[in-house]
């Protein structure tokens, strides 16, 4: 069992992913799970090593079980490895030596840390490719957020410029914080991630943050543009050669990290096409 989208792919064998209740719109979206387990159901602490109890008969065929969070005393694997001769890893995902989030979940599941050339996420159902921009401004973290009026003005360069339309995606955390879209953009207001999904999948560019959605972008295989200020994209960003970083400084005086919003549009109109094969399912 394994956690870690990204590099999860390469997995061979039947794969089953743990994850929380928002996580499941997803289960239909990832062609290579085979399964999908609540961890908010009566199997999540189980599966993390907080409680010890009898091993489920669904869990019983499991060769390999990969949990990613720290564990310094060894509890949670001492507890999993107690249950079933199953090979039990414990790690946490932060990186270390690896140098990045996606070498460090490589270095885990012994896979080859190379980036991945296909996108891993498909959305259920087809959908038409269109020319729409999407944009999504925040962050779960505010410090990681260009300025929305950078977002607003690369908006407007790109829709004078022929390029677009734009789709505005706001989260909770953004409306929670009035972030508003410029006016006439269309706007997706706190979307399941099934219906995310479609709409990336269907986009021909996406602008974002360090954040959760940015991740998704790249795992739909959406051509992105990411800005990063305080973080570090050698670390933090999705790695897939579909993806553009713009690193800027986050203590820079003009306010917006240094990076020019008519700079960040011409890295929009110039992304390479979208990655056109996607990721095969474990049964080929």
């Amino acid at each position: 069992m394994v956690i870690a989208l990204g590099v999860a792919s390469r997995l061979e064998g039947e794969v089953s992913v743990a994850a929380r209740r928002p996580a499941l719109d997803l289960a239909g979206s990832v062609p290579f799970v085979r399964d999908w387990i609540d961890l908010d159901g009566p199997l999540g602490p189980l599966l993390v090593g907080a409680v010890r109890g009898k091993l489920p008969e669904k869990l019983a065929s499991f060769a390999r079980i990969v949990v990613l969070r720290a564990d310094p005393d060894g509890e949670a694997a001492r507890s999993l490895g107690s249950l079933a001769p199953w090979v039990v890893t414990v790690a946490s995902a932060r990186p270390g030596a690896e140098g990045s989030a996606h070498r460090r979940v490589a270095a885990v599941l012994s896979l080859d840390p190379d980036p991945p050339t296909s996108p891993w996420v498909t959305p259920v159902l087809p959908v038409p490719r269109g020319r729409a921009i999407v944009v999504h401004p925040g962050s779960g973290g505010r410090t990681k957020c260009w300025p929305a009026s950078c977002f607003a003005e690369v908006s407007r360069l790109l829709t004078e410029g022929g390029v677009g339309p734009m789709v505005w995606v706001l989260g909770p955390a953004e409306i929670e914080a009035g972030m508003h879209a410029p006016s006439g953009v269309e706007v997706l207001a706190a979307p399941p991630l099934a219906r995310f999904v479609e709409h990336l999948a269907g986009a021909s560019a996406y602008l974002g943050c360090d954040s959760g959605p940015s991740h998704l972008a790249a795992a739909v295989g959406t051509p992105c543009v990411l800005l990063f200020g305080p973080t570090n994209p050698s670390i933090w960003a999705p790695a897939a050669g579909w993806v553009r970083v713009i690193q800027g400084q986050a203590d820079h005086p003009d306010g917006h990290w240094g990076a020019a919003p008519r700079a960040v549009a011409r890295a929009i109109e110039g992304l390479p096409a979208r990655p056109c094969k996607a990721a095969r399912s474990v049964d080929g």
